[in-house]
């Protein structure tokens, strides 16, 4: 449409497509270029421009949808502005190949393209756009770090929340490669390009920049439902590409760069770093089922093998450390995958933000340390992704529905409620001040200083909340 005609945004747009046999609740598109703006009053007169928060949904990058994170409670109680946005998922997100149409980053540029639309918009919502704070969690806390080392996002927000995620350690696919074009094309045997016999038509073919735009016009011209594919078929390497425009080097490469750091403004801004105490316990089940194993039975050799990449010799070492030092949460092998994927991302983050003395901005860490009591005994703690209902306005069914085929029939106790009101509170005092902890210590409790790579300090967030030092240090040196 024109930018001159009108447009009704009073109610959501669709999803992004997803994988086949996810229902997360609302219509999907390939038109799925949409973001959601809550305020805190109808009225957007108000003298002094509000803090702006901006979310990106998790999923692994190939499922989710803003309209699934309500923050209705955040918003009024916080009086602050929020934003949820869609961006492209699995094949039309991340698929990428060896010519300039096909760079890869298709679902990053999005989510650069929304912020660039709150930036140049959000004023008119009452929003201070010098002012904006990206949150996002598990992948979308990916997206998060990743923004951090571009430096055409290095004034469109100040601040980020990341909450379980990270990605300074993950290798990053060069441009060149055409792996997961190749991939689709075995799904996608229509858009084989004609001239390659049918004996040629493997995953090894390395496809000419000519064939490349064949299979581009052929998958362009399929209808949207060809792209709701199977969620395991969307994982054959990296999902983000060396791509010359946003990513000159592989990631680990770039946080290394202090001079790039700067220009990205990444080294002054503020930051907030979580992980929940079992990330792993739940990723037996649903979409994400790295393992499989009977529920409340411990996991055998060959699953865990499985899950973490590991040679049987290397895991019963680790294995066998965990079980006799006893530093694990719950469940030794739920342990070792939190370690293995989210772990070190989170402190990667962190030492990366500390690395340099040339800048001034501060970072913070907390672990979610509740222990639910709607989940069964055996997924104690809080798992992945459930420090989310304590954000926003959903049940803790949604995310064990949508994510791990599962459900529970339970809702929030009276203490989990509580909980919600305090995480809130320390988010909203972020937006606002870059200070998680200012409640605490209002409410006399002691101070929550910031990270540093010599002292370590954390929040262990629960009903009584305090401040430690050296959070999984033996896990992380392991």
């Amino acid at each position: 449409m024109e930018a001159s005609q009108e447009y009704d945004a009073g109610s959501p747009g669709p999803a992004c497509i997803q994988p086949s046999g996810v229902d997360i609740g609302s219509p999907q598109s390939e038109d799925c270029l949409f973001l959601n703006i809550f305020l805190p009053a109808n009225d957007t007169q108000w003298t002094t421009p509000k803090k702006v928060l901006v979310y990106i949904h998790g999923g692994a990058l190939i499922m989710g949808a803003a309209n699934e994170n309500i923050p209705g409670s955040l918003v009024t109680k916080e009086d602050i502005i929020v934003v949820t946005i869609n961006y492209r998922l699995a094949w039309l997100g991340c698929l990428k190949g060896n010519n300039s149409g096909l760079a890869g980053n298709q679902g990053f540029k999005d989510q650069v393209m929304a912020l660039r639309w709150v930036h140049d918009n959000i004023a008119a919502f009452g929003g201070d756009p010098s002012d904006v704070t990206v949150a996002g969690e598990s992948s979308g806390a990916d997206s998060v770090s990743l923004l951090c080392v571009v430096p055409e996002t290095a004034s469109l927000f100040s601040q980020g929340i990341l909450m379980s995620g990270g990605h300074f350690i993950s290798q990053s696919t060069p441009g060149s490669s055409d792996i997961l074009v190749n991939q689709l094309l075995m799904l996608l045997p229509e858009c084989w390009p004609a001239e390659i016999p049918e004996s040629k038509r493997t995953m090894e073919r390395t496809l000419s920049e000519a064939e490349i735009d064949a299979v581009l016009t052929c998958l362009r011209s399929l209808p949207e439902d060809k792209f709701k594919l199977a969620a395991g078929t969307v994982y054959y390497g990296q999902q983000v590409a060396i791509d010359g425009e946003y990513f000159e080097a592989a990631i680990p490469e770039m946080v290394r760069d202090e001079e790039l750091l700067k220009r990205t403004k990444f080294l002054n801004k503020n930051f907030l770093v979580s992980l929940t105490n079992n990330e792993g316990a739940l990723f037996s089940h649903g979409i994400f089922a790295y393992f499989k194993h009977e529920p409340g039975v411990g996991l055998g050799q060959v699953e865990a093998v499985k899950m973490l990449g590991l040679s049987p010799a290397l895991y019963d070492r680790i294995l066998r450390w965990y079980t006799d030092t006893g530093d694990y949460n719950f469940n030794p092998v739920y342990s070792m995958f939190s370690d293995s994927v989210f772990t070190k991302e989170a402190f990667a983050f962190l030492q990366a933000h500390n690395r340099f003395p040339s800048g001034n901005g501060t970072s913070r860490f907390l672990m979610f340390n509740h222990n639910v009591t709607y989940l069964e005994p055996y997924y104690q703690g809080t798992p992945h992704a459930f420090d989310i209902p304590y954000l926003f306005d959903m049940g803790p069914d949604h995310i064990l529905n949508a994510y791990y085929g599962l459900q529970t029939g339970k809702n929030f106790t009276q203490e989990d409620e509580e909980l919600k009101k305090t995480y809130m509170k320390m988010i909203g005092d972020f937006v606002r001040t870059g200070n998680p902890g200012l409640s605490l210590q209002t409410q006399g409790g002691s101070e929550w200083p910031p990270y540093n790579a010599t002292d370590e300090y954390y929040l262990k967030f629960q009903t009584d909340a305090a401040v430690g030092q050296f959070p999984l240090q033996a896990r992380r040196d392991l």
